[in-house]
């Protein structure tokens, strides 16, 4: 396994989670192909080699692998066809179909073309970190990263994710280095850019193999363009692009840095393992060294509110109860905190009291993306992902395909 890209989780497994234990979980949810008339499928596959574990362990770290696949019937060829039998209907009854005899038309089309539809298959590596409470997933697309997340809280009972989340903003200390000339604390400027304007225009400017320390990049900048996306190299053993997301793309483990590595550890056994030895070590370095100079992690808060006076209770209440809030979520249990025989916080039973605000948010982004959903209400992803089901049984969003993406049903 060698990591090409990472989006990192702060993860929390149950006390009594252990490696066995979880490769037998995932046993459950195997990956078996698509049928001729299913149009997807996903699942975990053996991640070394066929008939292995579903869950490696290399020198303590963990190696999965999520298998999706997906047949689909190009849109056009479901339009020719849909047009040839409804032009057929007309001239046999002299009627035109409507749209629900269209609709039902569409989707028995469908059906019949699934089986001569070539699937498409993709693999996506998951690093597990249980000692340290992370999870990578080596892939660019944040749709792709909710599929794995979801599939890994349907297999690991009692597992909680959240995306990682920094007091800095990523945006925004790559607008300092960028101002500034130059990075800092290891890291160096790379010679690839990408800006965003804030406006409603989201015009972008991007920069490919060119000088950063210009003065025509600051006047961007001083124009309300921020990066989105910056080539990087971590001391000189680490080169990658830096996302406004905290998505870490393009990895590549630069010249020396396998024999450094292979060198101070004995367990890299073949191949595989050296792969694993590399790419876990490098980047696990990297994310702390990057973490730090963003000012370290933000702490997951309960979005529940309470009367000013009672914030210090609700403060300690909070301390002490960390993580119910997703328990309660992800079991439909209540859960009551109560202090001095006054009741502080419930969470549980019922609708979430954030599904507005998660409808609001998919709505206005035109994304009903869960890591979206996380990012602007700072919940972790069980809770995020239960908001987006709501929303589906609510006829809001569509149901999550086997890639990860949804898309707006409806604007209100």
């Amino acid at each position: 396994m060698k990591l090409s890209n990472a989006i990192i989780y702060r993860s929390m497994f149950p006390v009594e989670a252990t490696l066995d234990g979880i490769e037998e979980a995932m046993r459950a949810t195997a990956f078996a192909p698509c049928a001729p008339s299913q149009e997807s499928s996903i699942g975990w596959v053996p991640p070394r080699a066929a008939n292995g574990p579903l869950l490696e362990s290399v020198g303590g770290q963990w190696i999965a692998r999520l298998m999706m696949e997906s047949r689909s019937v190009p849109a056009a060829v479901v339009r020719q066809k849909l047009d040839e039998r409804c032009e057929a209907i007309e001239k046999e009854t002299g009627r035109k179909p409507g749209k629900k005899e269209r609709r039902d038309i569409k989707e028995d089309l469908i059906h019949e073309l699934l089986p001569m539809a070539f699937p498409k298959t993709s693999a996506i590596d998951v690093w597990i970190d249980a000692a340290k409470g992370v999870i990578v997933m080596n892939t660019p697309s944040q749709a792709k990263a909710d599929a794995v997340a979801t599939a890994l809280v349907r297999s690991v009972a009692g597992i909680a994710l959240s995306l990682f989340n920094t007091l800095q903003a990523p945006s925004a200390l790559m607008t300092r280095w960028l101002m500034e000339g130059e990075g800092g604390d290891g890291f160096d400027l790379g010679r690839d850019l990408e800006l965003q304007a804030t406006d409603e225009t989201r015009s972008k400017v991007q920069y490919t193999n060119h000088p950063l320390d210009v003065q025509e990049i600051k006047d961007h900048i001083a124009q309300g363009r921020r990066p989105v996306k910056l080539a990087v190299t971590w001391e000189d053993r680490v080169a990658f692009t830096l996302t406004e997301g905290m998505t870490l793309r393009s990895l590549t483990f630069l010249e020396g840095t396998k024999e450094a590595v292979l060198s101070s550890n004995d367990q890299a056994a073949d191949n595989f393992d050296a792969d694993v030895v590399i790419s876990t070590g490098e980047t696990a370095a990297l994310i702390a060294a990057l973490v730090s100079v963003l000012g370290g992690e933000q702490q997951m808060t309960l979005t529940d509110r309470a009367p000013p006076a009672q914030a210090a209770e609700v403060a300690s209440a909070r301390a002490a109860a960390r993580g119910l809030e997703e328990s309660a979520r992800n079991s439909g249990s209540k859960i009551t905190v109560e202090h001095g025989g006054r009741t502080l916080l419930t969470f549980g039973a019922g609708p979430d009291p954030l599904l507005a605000q998660a409808r609001a948010i998919v709505i206005e982004h035109r994304k009903p993306s869960i890591s979206l959903v996380q990012r602007h209400l700072q919940i972790g992803y069980n809770r995020a992902a239960r908001l987006l089901e709501e929303l589906e049984k609510a006829g809001v969003v569509s149901a999550m395909s086997a890639g990860g993406q949804r898309s707006i049903l409806a604007a209100a």
